[in-house]
């Protein structure tokens, strides 16, 4: 009977252990984590916003205004045109998702960033969807 109590207790010890550990194992809950397009999302209710979070999410408001301008002036966007600038280092693509071989033409491309004078982009689909930001 002494035995028996005492093989339950260790077992019921161990799955306590285990639980524990898995849960310090299993990484932060609340925070800030990269989808696979680039794009900062909450894990959980983070307490707060890293500064690379809050920069992202100026950026992508700008983003949003180009491509609703681009969409209030009827400009064609099935050929993928750079809408402009973000920032002074970031500027919004329209591509294809897939991509098609159009995307890849250089009058189809941002020339700031073909040139080097921006280092980032924001990619989004015909739609305004985000593709990638980088």
């Amino acid at each position: 009977m002494k035995r028996t109590l005492i093989i339950i207790l260790a077992i019921i010890g161990a799955g306590i252990l285990i639980m524990v550990g898995l849960r310090f194992l299993s990484g932060p809950e609340d925070t800030w984590v990269k989808d696979n397009r680039g794009v900062w999302i909450k894990h959980g209710a983070p307490t707060s916003t890293p500064k690379e979070v809050s920069q992202q999410q100026k950026l992508l408001i700008a983003a949003e205004k180009l491509y609703q301008q681009a969409k209030n002036a009827n400009q064609d966007l099935s050929h993928g045109p750079c809408l402009g600038n973000a920032d002074a280092d970031t500027v919004v693509d329209i591509a294809h998702n897939p991509r098609e071989s159009i995307d890849n033409l250089s009058e189809n491309q941002c020339q700031d960033y073909l040139e080097g004078k921006a280092h980032h982009f924001i990619e989004l689909d015909p739609n305004g969807q985000i593709i990638r930001i980088n």
